[in-house]
């Protein structure tokens, strides 16, 4: 089930990454799908945040938080977790121009944020829940000494 967990989230992942127009497929339900031979390349360009444009840096976040979570429950390993979301996250911005979009090292950091917060987070539920298994086991020792 953590499988097709997976399989579900990385079929939305690329085609939300990877179709010609986000605007499109969200408000004409036109999915589109262009293979660039020679794509033009702006990994370094910066740009504006505008607010249509934050919203989906926020989806960026999220769904890259997502990703790690599920990469996690099926390794249960926060640091290949994070590794290879890392590496989804940087990997779809690279293979994004060969798609007639467009592809940015500022969206890899967002795209990493999600991951690295999703991680953190995660840690911290692993620590707090060791500690708290270390509590009710000193209990359970001190009630049957």
């Amino acid at each position: 089930m953590r499988i097709l967990a997976l399989i579900l989230l990385g079929s939305l992942m690329f085609v939300m990454l990877f179709t010609a127009s986000l605007s499109d497929l969200l408000k004409y339900n036109v999915l589109d799908f262009q293979f660039v031979l020679q794509p033009e390349f702006e990994f370094f360009k910066a740009y504006w945040l505008r607010e249509d444009l934050i919203v989906r840096k926020i989806g960026h976040f999220c769904i890259f938080a997502l990703l790690f979570l599920h990469i996690f429950y099926l390794s249960n390993h926060v640091q290949r977790a994070v590794m290879l979301s890392l590496l989804v996250a940087l990997l779809s911005e690279v293979l994004q121009p060969y798609f007639s979009r467009d592809g940015r090292m500022m969206d890899v950091l967002i795209n990493s944020a999600g991951v690295l917060m999703m991680a953190g987070i995660t840690q911290l539920w692993l620590v707090l829940k060791d500690e708290e298994s270390n509590m009710i086991r000193e209990e359970i020792n001190q009630t049957f000494d």
